[in-house]
């Protein structure tokens, strides 16, 4: 049984796709079989388990539009996707524990949300403490308020890891509560003196696949300075005006965004000052400078 769900003919990529819409091929159980089968690798357990949050999503948002209580979907079957969510949970993979987290809200959101709770405190991988602060940022309950609160409490404290500031400071914007969003804009705000010290929450946690699309897209970085993970001989549609970028993670995270931001402060050598880049840090989204600076964090 677990040979036939590896050999599969359906990827994971086509899976993920079909679940986002809650059209997955597969049942109910064999969705659930996926995920509990040590045999099936992380990425494809993932996807099963979007698939079967989608689906139980659906069938919550029926129940509401037709103005009656959840019962759509058969008490055995409630028990089956509850037991896959925690089986997930308890998982080694975080990218799994995540994804079980998200299947339980859907299932149990009382559940859910104390599952995210003791997550944004305890997880052992920073990347799933940051999905749990965002997907507390999207829940409308007093307790996920009062923790994001604190959150931001502890980012002005020094308390709460740069990787995972941001993701705070989106959750409190996310909860729709005024007196929060206000608390979180201002930490947003950058300071004309103090550049990098203002956006500190850049420094860390961003995602490398996510700040090459913005090196190449909105940040238009790559026009002057070329395909960094490119050969010498094949640099990529960009030229050579500006610095090679190879290397440049050594010089770490706070002069990356200081060179994004302020691009007179730090001119490389053999280029002519003032400097011709355009301050483009500067005018990017909060998640989109922390990916870029996580993307040349990886130019060793």
């Amino acid at each position: 049984e677990g040979r036939a769900l590896v050999e599969s003919s359906l990827g994971a990529r086509a899976l993920e796709i079909a679940g986002e819409y809650g059209v997955s091929p597969l049942s109910d159980a064999e969705l659930v079989a996926r995920v509990e089968s040590a045999a099936v690798a992380p990425r494809d357990r993932v996807a099963s388990l979007a698939a079967l949050r989608a689906r139980a999503e659906q069938a919550r948002s029926s129940d509401d539009e037709l103005d009656r209580d959840p019962g759509v979907t058969p008490l055995d079957s409630q028990i089956s996707l509850r037991r896959a969510a925690e089986t997930a949970i308890a998982d080694s993979t975080a990218a799994v524990r995540s994804a079980g987290r998200d299947l339980l809200a859907a299932v149990d959101p009382a559940s859910g949300l104390e599952s995210y709770l003791v997550a944004v405190q305890s997880g052992a991988d920073a990347g799933e403490r940051r999905h749990a602060w965002r997907r507390l940022g999207a829940i409308p309950d007093a307790r996920a308020r009062d923790v994001i609160s604190q959150g931001l409490v502890y980012w002005q404290s020094g308390e709460l890891a740069d990787e995972l500031a941001l993701d705070v400071i989106e959750a409190a914007l996310a909860q729709g509560d005024v007196g929060l969003a206000e608390r979180a804009k201002t930490l947003l705000a950058a300071s004309a003196a103090a550049q990098v010290e203002s956006r500190r929450w850049a420094l860390a946690g961003g995602d490398p696949l996510a700040g090459r699309a913005v090196f190449q897209t909105v940040g238009d970085c790559q026009r002057c300075h070329g395909d960094p993970e490119a050969s010498l001989a094949e640099p990529g549609h960009g030229g050579r005006i500006g610095p090679d970028l190879k290397g440049v993670a050594r010089k770490g995270a706070a002069y990356v965004l200081e060179s994004v931001l302020v691009p007179d402060a730090l001119i490389a050598e053999g280029f002519a000052s003032p400097s011709g880049m355009p301050p483009i840090g500067v005018a990017l989204a909060p998640r989109d400078l922390r990916d870029l600076v996580a993307y040349a964090m990886t130019l060793h």
